[in-house]
């Protein structure tokens, strides 16, 4: 700074005392054409990161996440910047009842509008000192030089999903457990302040306001959904038609008819405006929820902290708009409609989708492997044990089924049932339907006669739940049931013995790896995700909009 002040002030001319210089572009570059050496003039900076072909090894394996891990801040701030994590309020968690918080959350799943980055030393400070000073720097790439922390923490709730695993969601009291990226949700209690965040802080007043799953939830474009529970509704139970609402949803035996007429009670209570102490009701946006939930077909689940949720009806149409659930790659939150859905179908829709989408971005050879790839992705699901799950757990109704299915139209979200749904039918934990798949395809699919467009469509439907890139979970199945069933007008069949001989995909011999590597050379990077996103969107299309027996033109469009 001192060296380029004395260059502009060698320059500048007199004007009544003072020292001008003209930074018009044309003066100041005829100026700048006289320096023999700018360097001396210029800021000091560090050498920019270079992106080497081994960190882009690593940074393309997603399951699971590679060890070490490059830290992409460094790409793109040119420093290490400040790892965060994404946090959550809730004011149905309670302190004292911690062993319940995996099923509130996995009723009620957080998302993104609901929030807040916070760098993760100044949370992991925060939860160990509640009142530790407010000294965070909010400038981009400032880190915090230094940082000490105890591993004991207050509790707190790391959302990874609904799904089965020891990597899933779980309480903590370690600092240790929580890294970059993290969920974190927090009893509303806590609050805010001390986080950095002094300006939320106080528009929101803390506490019970720090709560917006209800208007996230529809803002993002799901069906609307209220929570009957006291500590959500905590601010306006002096309002007597709430608090016998609340009442009789924490009735141990809640009768449905009777939760609507209380309901209507609420919906149609007036305050006497001459009493400026009357109790007034919830606010007008929460009301209008509330009437939209009980005018729609609305589902009630029991709320694990006590009282109910009811959830609004959940059509494709509104699904299709919505944020797409941040863990929705668990087997049974994937395969949810609104209506029952047949393995056929659903593999019609998805080729049909991967087809147009690859008709535009990729040439001819590659797009009918991406078609082939998007009618078999879906095949493993003929296992009889994950048709019993589709049947929530009913062996009758699953034995007494017309065609297999390929999307349920209802599976409980509370993590309980459906693990109870699970065990019911027998699927081994980590269980993946694409890595059958992959292996039935490969006894009974037309493959490629190119070696290279048989491997790229094996890895195709392996990865499309991003699994397979390189390693499949570890999911030990001792004794997998035999395969048989129909994919459109081909029998597929494949006998006890026959699976039973088959390396399992999580087993390094079982080539899944090895396939990665080949078409992450022949494609690159980028080019090998790029042509796994049109299955992948195939698949989101073709499971958000079921079309039936739509005119040609429509289904054109």
């Amino acid at each position: 700074i001192s060296t380029t002040w004395r260059w502009l002030c060698d320059g500048a001319t007199k004007d009544e005392g003072k020292r001008v210089i003209d930074f018009g572009v044309e003066a100041l570059g005829a100026k700048l054409q006289d320096v023999e050496d700018l360097s001396v003039y210029l800021a000091p900076t560090v050498n920019a990161p270079i992106l080497l072909p081994a960190h882009l090894d690593l940074l393309c394996q997603t399951s699971p996440a590679p060890r070490p891990e490059p830290d992409v801040s460094l790409y793109l701030h040119g420093k290490h910047g400040p790892p965060e994590v994404r946090v959550v309020w809730r004011c149905d968690l309670s302190v004292a009842g911690a062993g319940n918080w995996v099923e509130t959350v996995a009723l009620c799943p957080p998302a993104s509008g609901e929030m807040l980055s916070v760098p993760l030393w100044r949370l992991r400070t925060w939860l160990q000192r509640p009142d530790a000073p407010d000294d965070s720097i909010d400038i981009e790439g400032v880190g915090a030089e230094g940082e000490q922390t105890s591993p004991s923490i207050r509790p707190c709730l790391l959302w990874r999903g609904r799904g089965p695993g020891r990597d899933r969601s779980k309480v903590t009291k370690s600092a240790d457990d929580l890294v970059p990226g993290d969920v974190v949700i927090l009893p509303a209690e806590y609050g805010i302040e001390g986080l950095g965040q002094s300006a939320i802080a106080e528009a929101l007043g803390g506490g019970g306001a720090l709560d917006l799953w209800e208007p996230v939830r529809k803002n993002c474009g799901r069906a609307p959904a209220v929570r009957l529970h006291r500590g959500v509704l905590a601010r306006w139970l002096g309002c007597p038609p709430l608090k016998d609402l609340v009442a009789q949803a924490e009735a141990p035996t809640w009768n449905r008819n009777e939760l609507q007429d209380s309901i209507d009670a609420l919906l149609a209570y007036k305050p006497e405006d001459e009493d400026e102490d009357a109790p007034h009701p919830p606010p007008a946006w929460w009301l209008d929820l509330l009437r939209t939930v009980r005018h729609s077909r609305f589902r009630i689940e029991d709320h694990p902290g006590g009282g109910v949720v009811l959830f609004g009806r959940e059509t494709n149409e509104i699904r299709r708009g919505g944020e797409p659930d941040l863990f929705a790659d668990d087997d049974d939150l994937t395969s949810v409609s609104d209506c029952e859905i047949s393995l056929d179908k659903h593999s019609t829709l998805v080729t049909r989708a991967a087809s147009k989408l690859s008709q535009r971005c990729v040439t001819e050879e590659l797009g009918a492997v991406v078609g082939l790839a998007a009618s078999w992705h879906d095949v493993g699901k003929l296992d009889e044990r994950f048709q019993l799950m589709l049947h929530h757990g009913d062996e009758i109704a699953a034995a007494a089924a017309e065609a297999p299915l390929a999307k349920s139209a209802f599976i409980p979200e509370s993590t309980a049932r459906r693990r109870a749904v699970r065990e019911a039918s027998r699927l081994p934990e980590d269980f993946r339907h694409e890595l059958l798949s992959a292996q039935l395809a490969e006894q009974h699919a037309a493959l490629p006669e190119n070696i290279q467009d048989a491997d790229l469509l094996l890895h195709l439907i392996a990865s499309h739940h991003g699994h397979a890139r390189p390693f499949a979970p570890v999911s030990p199945d001792l004794t997998p049931p035999g395969i048989s069933g129909r994919l459109g007008n081909m029998h597929v069949e494949l006998s006890v013995e026959e699976r039973g001989a088959m390396p399992p995909p999580h087993r390094i011999d079982s080539g899944l790896a090895d396939r990665f590597w080949r078409m992450t050379r022949r494609y690159g990077w980028w080019g090998l995700a790029y042509i796994e996103a049109m299955v992948r969107l195939g698949d989101w299309y073709g499971s958000a909009f079921v079309i039936d027996d739509a005119p040609a033109e429509e289904s054109e469009r």
